[in-house]
């Protein structure tokens, strides 16, 4: 009996060069944002509990939410503060939650929309190169064709993107380049430019 490999997936593209940027200064923004948002759910469930104005079947839920939503959020600081890139979307989805259990339909609509779209606003940025296109991994996802691109240059930790359109595009590179590194991939860019 011999070992074969399985067929490849072809929905999953292999690049000749994948270059991680830096992430951009708005994840801690997006963090601060939901952090917000958890803390106006928090904030609603204890002013309403002193004034005596929570829906009286639903008030054990409403806690419930309101305090899986707090320790998601401790747990999400504790995280940032490992280094590690925290989601609140569980402590967002309690909040969802108990905003319906407030009858709070568009609440939960917009804590909804938050969820949706906190992972693919924070996901790592990365350029990949392969022969066909350059792909930035960014949100939204953006590629160019080679013959939209005018000049590619990685030098100093910085990548730089020319465009024909006039538009340029530079991003700091997350990782420690070597020269050799730099060399063969610029010279991989300019052969795929026609240089």
């Amino acid at each position: 009996m011999t070992d074969q490999l399985p067929p490849p997936n072809p929905r999953i593209r292999l690049y000749d060069f994948i270059i991680v940027l830096k992430r951009p200064r708005f994840h801690r923004m997006v963090n601060r944002v939901s952090q917000m948002m958890i803390f106006l759910f928090v904030a609603v469930v204890v002013i309403d509990t002193t004034l005596h104005r929570l829906p009286a079947p639903a008030e054990g839920w409403i806690w419930a939410a309101a305090t899986a939503a707090t320790l998601w959020w401790i747990f999400c600081v504790r995280q940032e503060r490992r280094g590690v890139e925290p989601f609140y979307r569980l402590g967002l989805l309690a909040c969802c939650f108990g905003w319906v259990m407030y009858s709070g339909f568009w609440l939960a609509c917009a804590y909804l929309v938050a969820i949706i779209l906190e992972r693919p606003i924070k996901v790592a940025p990365e350029a990949g190169f392969d022969e066909k296109e350059i792909v930035l991994n960014t949100f939204p996802k953006t590629s160019f064709r080679w013959d939209e691109v005018s000049n590619v240059v990685l030098k100093d930790g910085l990548l730089t993107l020319d465009l024909k359109s006039n538009r340029l595009i530079q991003r700091e590179v997350d990782a420690e380049v070597t020269i050799n590194e730099e060399t063969e991939f610029n010279q991989f860019c300019g052969k795929q430019l026609g240089r």
